[in-house]
């Protein structure tokens, strides 16, 4: 392990060649090693073509190293090439060099974090933020009466950091897949489903009018579920502010990304 400085003077670690000792890449990279091979492999065809040798054990020593030369520049030469790729399939690169993946990464960041935003404009448009008033379907989780399926509540804080671009309605699906983004407090505590306890706070979805940021014609049966927040009540002023780093910070995205769209686990 070697270190080296870069163009603002900071520290950062590189390997050591073990044949030229010289910083910033191995000996299965060293051109200067590949280039003694190459020397030694011509001096040693140049002799075996002369055929001038003194002693028996001059030919087979030049035979040798023009093998060995022969053998140890075709396999630096040749490392890493028959090496299949896990994530294209193609050969030549490993995944953590693979083209094909860093582009989809590329690709899948630029359009999460366009849906992530234009999904805040709308909650803005609506006046949905933290403080506003909402209507929340309380089906799943209260023991309330037949019919009394609405809950009053405030929203406390909003997550955008697990959307993705599938999580939008499409025009022609839309399932609860959409994580629960939407942190509430609600007005009235109500008793829980699953136990004797009183549900104070819950987290839910948006529904799918405010999922639909393409705007498109909404099927009859996706009206009628209106599953999570159903409408707001009281709007708020709000803005892009109520987007937390991670959900917008580009790097953040882009790792978020791989993890778990590209390479998910």
């Amino acid at each position: 392990m070697a270190y080296i400085t870069d163009e603002n003077g900071n520290y950062k670690r590189t390997v050591r060649c073990g044949h030229c000792y010289e910083k910033g890449h191995n000996k299965s990279s060293c051109p200067e090693l590949r280039n003694r091979l190459r020397d030694s492999i011509a001096s040693a065809k140049a002799k075996l073509e002369e055929g001038v040798f003194g002693y028996d054990w001059e030919k087979t020593n030049t035979e040798r190293r023009l093998r060995e030369a022969t053998s140890q520049l075709y396999k630096l030469e040749s490392k890493g090439k028959s090496r299949k790729c896990g994530f294209c399939q193609d050969e030549g690169h490993t995944r953590r060099t693979c083209q094909a993946r860093k582009d989809e990464v590329i690709h899948h960041t630029e359009r999460t974090l366009k849906f992530r935003r234009e999904l805040c404009d709308r909650f803005i448009a609506n006046g949905l933020g933290p403080g506003a008033l909402v209507a929340v379907d309380n089906r799943e989780w209260a023991n309330q009466a037949e019919g009394d399926e609405n809950a009053l509540a405030i929203v406390t804080s909003i997550d955008f950091s697990e959307l993705r671009e599938s999580h939008k309605y499409d025009g022609t699906r839309w399932g609860t897949s959409s994580p629960r983004m939407l942190h509430l407090s609600l007005v009235r505590p109500v008793m829980s489903n699953w136990s004797s306890k009183l549900v104070e706070r819950v987290t839910e979805m948006a529904n799918v009018t405010l999922l639909n940021t393409d705007d498109h014609d909404i099927h009859t049966e996706y009206q009628r579920g209106r599953r999570g927040v159903k409408y707001v009540i009281s709007p708020v002023l709000c803005d892009r502010s109520m987007m937390s780093h991670d959900s917008i910070d580009e790097k953040a995205v882009s790792k978020w990304v791989l993890n778990n769209i590209v390479d998910p686990k």
